[in-house]
């Protein structure tokens, strides 16, 4: 095989091989969407590199319109893909337009004027066009770390080579015809940077599809699937990074330490499909009332927990009572009106130099007081000179 036939498959193998890697992140990812359209394209890409260079005739109208066609699909899927990952509306139908506009020129440069060199820079240009576009989208990205600026930073390379790159070779390769284009200076560094670009392109993409899936699992470690909430390993490590902030800057801080009153009876009684909803619906109800800067976890069966910062004891009581008394009164499928389902409540509001475990204890000696004055109360822990914790006041709503 000649070195120009080995230039010609480099671009559909590595095509090829990329669009395998997107299809295999996408099964592990269904409800990501953009890797499958991603994946698509490099497949779309593989095809076109393909059949350009060996079943279709170099440079015939029909190479113009499959191969212009079918890349515009392909770069408008990519760009498209990475748009719905940054959660951005609308875009495939102006590029897709730019992209068959593209494709009309070249077609007219074919067919008018027989300029190679004009349906050339033309079919890519407009390509650097579509990245240039998409680049300039997705600048706000960037802010997002080391990997959203290196996508970005590809995607403007991508369109500089696309745009600048194949002027100065058609410039310096002269008037091409059909004749002396195969081996020309600007066949073999377009098809060479293109390798290139492409082999880029798809390793920070892969690098962008295997740090969502590391974030998705991370998530799921870290996220109670009834509720939405933390697990507790994630409440206890979010909560022992504002316990190190508070060496730095004092400011009031509670613990509230919530226990469903009664829940076996309600899982033997109503069944445990009711009894995850009577989670999930408390898990909703904290979701709802808590503040961007507090956060909750469900540390296990029906015990939960609430950080809230900067907010002192009667802050904490005030948000107890209110989640106490909502929880009370709400409608859950299963469970019969005239019954009600209530909520013990314990809190404690941190003091000077006092660890997480000290913290928690105070506020679960609270929530066992509550209980054994006859739940569906909201119990306060202080500390005494002793640095021990003692309950203080418990009250009924």
């Amino acid at each position: 095989m000649d070195d120009l036939k080995l230039i010609g498959l480099l671009n559909p193998i590595i095509a090829t091989i990329f669009a395998l890697t997107f299809i295999i992140f996408w099964f592990r990812q269904k409800d990501k969407s953009y890797i499958l359209a991603i994946g698509l394209a490099f497949a779309s890409l593989g095809v076109g590199f393909l059949a350009s260079h060996f079943f279709i005739e170099k440079l015939s109208l029909t190479n113009v319109l499959f191969i212009g066609v079918l890349y515009a699909f392909a770069t408008t899927a990519i760009i498209s893909g990475l748009y719905r990952r940054a959660g951005l509306q609308g875009g495939i139908g102006p590029l897709l337009s730019i992209g068959l506009f593209g494709v009309a020129l070249s077609t007219i440069a074919v067919l008018q004027f027989n300029d190679l060199n004009l349906r050339l820079y033309l079919s890519n240009a407009t390509l650097g066009v579509l990245w240039g576009i998409g680049a300039w989208r997705l600048r706000k990205n960037a802010r997002d770390g080391g990997l959203e600026k290196l996508i970005l930073l590809v995607m403007l390379a991508i369109c500089m080579q696309f745009i600048g790159l194949t002027a100065v070779t058609l410039n310096l390769s002269g008037i091409l015809t059909p004749e002396n284009y195969n081996g020309s200076l600007h066949w073999r560094v377009v098809n060479f940077s293109t390798a290139i670009s492409s082999l880029v392109l798809a390793l920070t993409l892969i690098g962008m599809c295997a740090s969502d899936l590391l974030k998705q699992v991370t998530l799921i470690a870290n996220q109670d699937v009834l509720t939405g909430l933390n697990t507790r390993r994630a409440f206890e490590a979010k909560t022992d990074q504002v316990m190190l902030k508070l060496d730095r800057t004092p400011l009031p801080v509670s613990l509230l330490i919530i226990d469903i009153d009664h829940f076996k009876l309600v899982n033997d009684q109503f069944g445990h499909p009711v009894g995850d909803r009577v989670i999930a619906r408390l898990g909703g109800l904290l979701e709802m009332r808590m503040r961007v800067s507090d956060f909750a976890g469900r540390l296990g069966g029906e015990e939960f927990s609430v950080l809230l910062w900067n907010t002192d004891q009667s802050g904490a009581r005030l948000f107890a009572e209110e989640i106490r008394s909502t929880f009370s009164t709400m409608p859950i499928d299963g469970v019969p009106d005239e019954t009600q389902i209530t909520v013990s409540v314990g809190f404690a509001e941190v003091q000077e130099r006092e660890t997480y475990d000290s913290l928690y204890n105070r506020a679960d000696q609270a929530l066992y007081v509550a209980k054994r004055k006859g739940r569906n109360r909201v119990a306060a822990a202080e500390l005494n000179n002793e640095n021990v914790g003692r309950i203080v006041k418990s009250e009924v709503a």
